[in-house]
């Protein structure tokens, strides 16, 4: 199973929006958050899916960016590419 961990950078009050919507994604968990970020993890069923995911964070309304912190797939029985 792939996990991986971002940072999502939020301002102001956007980081109250991302919050809400995050908190409605059953594979997202949510760290602390911080003034200008708020760090999840994802965990997903492939590597296809991690990628689609991940992409996915930073259209969600009041994020700006979503940076890649920790990829994990190692468990994987097989490599998709």
């Amino acid at each position: 199973m792939p996990i991986s961990s971002y940072v999502l950078q939020t301002e102001g009050d956007d980081q109250v929006e991302a919050l809400r919507a995050l908190g409605e994604l059953e594979w997202v968990t949510i760290g602390e958050p911080e003034p200008n970020g708020i760090p999840v993890v994802i965990e997903s069923t492939t590597e296809n899916e991690a990628k689609s995911r991940g992409e996915s964070l930073g259209t969600i309304p009041g994020i700006s960016n979503a940076v890649l912190v920790y990829h994990n797939f190692e468990d994987l029985q097989e490599c998709e590419w």
